[in-house]
């Protein structure tokens, strides 16, 4: 599953917890989980946090309506974990 996961944030694109987890058949909780394992492995980077302040951002639309979300890249091959 982890796998699934890391290969739909690889495609980009804006992807909610919520369109995650619909995508996997899971519950949002256990994406958030999924994306914290694949941060501790070293896949994925948390780059900040949304929210309702989040005017002129890209992601206000989307992140502004269920409240407060994470935001996460796939790491790239020169960052360090």
């Amino acid at each position: 599953m982890l796998e699934r996961l890391l290969a739909i944030v690889q495609q980009g694109g804006l992807q909610t917890t919520e369109s995650l987890a619909h995508q996997l058949g899971v519950t949002p909780g256990l994406v958030e989980a999924m994306l914290v394992e694949l941060e501790r492995r070293g896949y994925v980077v948390q780059v900040g946090t949304c929210g309702r302040a989040c005017t002129g951002c890209d992601l206000a639309a989307t992140c502004g309506q269920a409240g407060v979300q994470r935001v996460w890249t796939v790491r790239r091959a020169h960052e360090k974990a």
